[in-house]
């Protein structure tokens, strides 16, 4: 009997051990080779790929073509899985790899991306210029070569599939993805007009929906232009099933070099996107005879959407402008509404497969809006039903050609060019040359409207004038070029006025971009070292204020904490603080006291999911 039991605990060792050099060998199979040399089909001349301590890699060639097939192979080996999901994401092809569950987060995107637009935005970006097409083209066969010849990381085993070839098509379905991930309109419309119908304007007037008068915007400036208002400001103090990391907020600024040390610019970018693993960043190195340029990536995506060169930098936030709403149709199973006409629907069939469960097919009804949502969104059950408008997909896609000219240039026209491409989703650009140049643009076609049109409720789907009348020009757009002032921020905050009238949008609350504003003043020899200071600022005067003024209404001191570090807090949100945590519990008991026993659990949840 001891023999037996020697022999079975002897076999059950010999096989872990076995299981486990298997695992091993699958996982060190599909790590990235960052030594010795390799071969890579397509390649017109040989590459040099240097690792730093980072794990960055610096791309040496003798062509750009061969540049961005190198980068498009580094990709692949090490997102291939991330760049996967974002274009499963993006074409609405998630529940046939994690089952029904994502039936409906699937059916949204195949309905706001279907075949047919994607299709169209391929032949318009197949007439573009010719070089950005060769490089894409570069970019995807140094993607695929990886696909062919590597061994399939773990994430892919483990799910039991295999990675298609990457397409021009899978380039939109990325980029659309990103770009609905950078909207807000879906999840505050339909919940504030849910709001609205069940108890009025009052309650909306406390959500502060719209910029008020008297508070602080970001400052237009040029040259010629009034000076005085600009001035003025200065001195004036909502997809979360998706298993990706969330685009979310983010700031920038540029100081001129009348305030840095060394006399040049410097500008720093936090694009504030939600941890993952991996990053949604790839940063890379491109050299090769005539250019060079270092940028931040989005896998999947051949050109940086941040980065510089010797001559330039730009860095990226959120515009937040308003591009997405929503309108109620007067309707029924044959058409709508409109005008004196009733519409027939435009329907749209996909089919969509499930792991673990039968295909299913959906019948899409579209209004000349957009596709009818009213099902993907809680707030409008029940109602009649509503379409979804989204500039991003109704105007030209000119997104590639936008960075493809911001990876490309050199100067502060070409800069502002390319900037003015941009139709959505809606992007403040800062902007920095070593000739001294400094600058700010809010990047977005802009909607002309007829006054009296509320776009943060349903719209009646029935009215020509509840629709965009237009766009503005881009010249128009709220914009800061060397301002007299030396600097140039964004914080996703409200743009100045555009001909006396603020632009509505989504706008984040200005207490960020005051802060930024604040320390820039406090100095004016700025080093890199010293703006560091900024980067990694955690002070919130505004938490502080109203923190304190919280404090004076409490009539028995007795339910105060008696430590002195959490009643005389300066606002600081360092790591070892106690402050934050009972000010956030506090504020976060005193928001669900007040609305949640009237607008439900339901919608206090997706209020908390806002910049509200």
């Amino acid at each position: 009997m001891f023999k037996w039991t020697i022999r079975i605990v002897t076999s059950l060792l010999v096989l872990i051990g076995i299981g486990l050099c298997v695992v091993w060998i699958v996982l060190h199979s599909s790590v990235t080779d960052y030594n010795g040399e390799g071969t890579l089909d397509g390649l017109e001349q040989e590459v040099d790929v240097y690792f730093d301590v980072h794990g960055i890699p610096h791309i040496e060639a003798k062509s750009k073509p061969d540049a961005y097939r190198a980068l498009g192979y580094l990709h692949a080996s090490e997102r291939l899985f991330q760049m996967e999901m974002m274009r499963r994401v993006g074409s609405g092809r998630l529940a046939e790899i994690l089952g029904p569950e994502f039936t409906k987060t699937d059916l949204l995107f195949r309905s706001i991306f279907y075949p047919e637009l994607i299709r169209n935005e391929v032949k318009r970006f197949q007439l573009a210029d010719s070089a950005m097409r060769v490089e894409c083209q570069a970019y995807l066969e140094g993607v695929n070569a990886f696909i062919k010849e590597k061994p399939l990381q773990p994430e892919f085993l483990l799910l039991g599939i295999e990675p298609a070839e990457f397409t021009q098509e899978d380039f939109f379905y990325i980029a659309g993805y990103m770009a609905y991930s950078f909207g807000l309109a879906q999840r505050t419309d339909p919940l504030a007009d849910d709001i609205y119908r069940s108890f009025g304007s009052e309650y909306l007037d406390d959500l502060a929906l719209n910029h008020a008068e008297s508070e602080p915007f970001n400052p237009t400036y040029e040259r010629a232009k009034n000076l005085e208002e600009g001035l003025s400001s200065l001195s004036a103090r909502a997809v979360d099933a998706i298993p990706m990391a969330k685009f979310e907020g983010s700031n920038s600024w540029v100081v001129s070099g009348r305030l840095t040390a060394s006399g040049k610019p410097i500008l720093c970018n936090d694009t504030h996107i939600g941890y993952g693993v991996p990053q949604v960043w790839y940063e890379a190195h491109l050299v090769c005879p005539g250019y060079e340029f270092y940028g931040n990536f989005l896998p999947g995506i051949p050109y940086a959407l941040v980065g510089h060169n010797d001559a330039m930098a730009w860095g990226v936030t959120m515009l937040e402008n308003d591009d997405m709403d929503f309108y109620l149709l007067n309707s029924s199973e044959e058409g709508y509404q409109y005008e004196e006409a009733k519409i027939p629907w435009n329907n749209k069939e996909f089919t969509i497969a499930r792991k673990g469960a039968a295909d299913t097919t959906v019948v899409v009804l579209y209004s000349h809006h957009g596709p009818v949502v009213t099902d993907f969104f809680p707030q409008l059950q029940g109602r009649d039903r509503c379409s979804f408008w989204w500039d991003y997909t109704r105007l030209p896609n000119n997104l590639f050609s936008a960075f493809y000219a911001l990876n490309n240039t050199f100067t502060l026209s070409d800069a502002e060019q390319a900037a003015s491409k941009i139709h959505g989703p809606g992007l403040n650009i800062t902007y920095a040359d070593t000739t001294g140049n400094i600058a700010w643009w809010a990047c977005a076609k802009l909607q002309r409207r007829d006054p009296g049109i509320n776009t943060k409720l349903l719209l009646d789907g029935s009215l020509k004038s509840s629709e965009p009348q237009g766009y503005l020009p881009f010249s128009e757009n709220p914009k800061s070029v060397n301002p007299p002032w030396q600097f140039v921020y964004s914080a996703n905050d409200q743009p100045g006025p555009i001909n006396g009238e603020f632009y509505p949008g989504y706008y984040k609350p200005h207490h960020r971009a005051d802060r930024i504003k604040e320390m820039i003043l406090e100095d004016d020899e700025w080093t890199q070292e010293k703006m560091k200071a900024i980067l990694t600022d955690v002070k919130s005067p505004v938490d502080s204020m109203v923190f304190h003024e919280l404090l004076t209404l409490v009539e028995d001191e007795s339910k105060l904490p008696e430590s002195t570090d959490i009643l005389n807090w300066n606002g600081d949100h360092r790591i070892d603080d106690i402050a934050p945590q009972f000010y956030y519990r506090w504020l976060y008991h005193i928001l669900y006291l007040a609305m949640a026993d009237e607008i439900g659990s339901e919608n206090f949840n997706a209020f908390l999911t806002t910049h509200w």
